[in-house]
């Protein structure tokens, strides 16, 4: 309390920070109940993704939700395939760039490194694929025979899913850019 005593702006900055804390701390007090309560009233789930939530925030009508999807999905689809290439001509044209600084005695250093790079991300991506796996197969046995049925229909979705990324990108979608040097000149 020796600090009520003191003189200056410090004490009063003190004064105001406890102050400030004590109202916050009673705010919470007297409106965490009300809040809990109207939580706790509020339904459990809400509908998913933008199109769930402009749906419900618009009240968009079933031709409208389609016309929506349709929007959305062209925009997205185009979106993907256009980024993707120019990505790809931006990858190619630091590549050529960081080649261009190697000098030729040191390449086979630089393949060395590229080489321990991917065999560690190759390792990363094994040991989450089997976390995955072990995932699935726990989450199976949990379910009802109607469950699991339908949660494998579901995994064979995200699977093919995937795979057409993969086609539409010409890479594995979870694939990283890496500096490879181009062909020596």
């Amino acid at each position: 309390m020796t600090w009520l005593w003191e003189t200056g702006d410090n004490a009063m900055a003190k004064l105001l920070l406890i102050i400030g804390f004590v109202m916050a701390f009673g705010a919470g007090l007297l409106l965490g109940p009300k809040l809990r309560h109207e939580a706790a009233a509020m339904p459990a789930t809400r509908p998913s993704g933008p199109r769930g939530w402009l749906t419900t925030e618009l009240g968009l009508t079933p031709d409208q939700q389609e016309q929506m999807k349709k929007i959305w999905s062209d925009t997205a689809h185009r979106g993907n395939r256009e980024q993707e290439d120019r990505r790809r001509q931006f990858r190619k044209e630091r590549d050529d760039a960081i080649a261009a600084l190697i000098s030729p005695g040191d390449k086979e250093k630089y393949d060395q490194v590229l080489k321990v790079y991917a065999e560690h991300n190759a390792a990363v991506d094994r040991e989450w694929r089997n976390s995955f796996v072990t995932a699935v197969e726990r989450t199976k046995q949990i379910l009802t025979v109607e469950q699991r049925q339908k949660y494998e229909e579901l995994l064979k979705n995200r699977e093919a899913e995937h795979a057409a990324r993969e086609r539409e990108t010409g890479r594995r979608v979870d694939d990283r850019a890496t500096s490879r040097p181009g062909p020596e000149k």
